[in-house]
């Protein structure tokens, strides 16, 4: 926990593991509206596929002759649903979430005292994508576990996300 408050109160505005929090916290708190932004997002992709493959499809002849007369309909849907899938994003890709409490130490402090077992795991959740525990070197390390020398934290990355 103090690994997690320090990293998350001691980032930079611009530290893209913040990016990781924000959209990791507005899906636990906010899931309807976190829906909504990936089925736009998919939607988005989907019709960018579409257009990959629609002009790959008439770099390689397919559109030549009799059937040039089919990509022209074909290119006109596909822009259509892009500026569907585009304008649909900006419409519920608006929602701001708050996550000052977790960058102000007193904040994230109390707001981890405040929760309860299964809400820290949250917390934790929203910075921590895995941890490494190694085995001690001795037995004498053994007898008192020293989590800052033997956890290896994998912290989030927008790639995770």
């Amino acid at each position: 926990m103090q690994r997690w408050l320090d990293r998350l109160t001691n980032a930079d505005e611009e530290d893209p593991l913040l990016i990781v929090v924000a959209e990791r916290w507005g899906a636990l708190t906010q899931p309807e509206e976190t829906a909504e932004i990936e089925e736009a997002r998919a939607a988005l992709k989907a019709a960018e596929a579409q257009m990959e493959r629609l002009l790959r499809d008439r770099r390689k002849g397919l559109y030549e002759g009799p059937a040039a007369r089919f990509f022209e309909p074909a290119w006109q849907d596909v822009n259509q649903d892009m500026e569907a899938a585009r304008k649909t994003l900006k419409a519920v890709g608006g929602a701001t979430v708050d996550i000052s409490f977790l960058l102000e130490p007193e904040a994230a402090r109390e707001a981890w005292e405040a929760a309860d077992g299964s809400m820290k795991r949250e917390l934790l959740r929203l910075a921590i994508d895995g941890l490494t525990v190694t085995k001690a070197e001795t037995t004498r390390d053994r007898a008192r576990f020293d989590g800052f020398s033997r956890v290896e934290i994998r912290w989030a990355s927008v790639e995770s996300i």
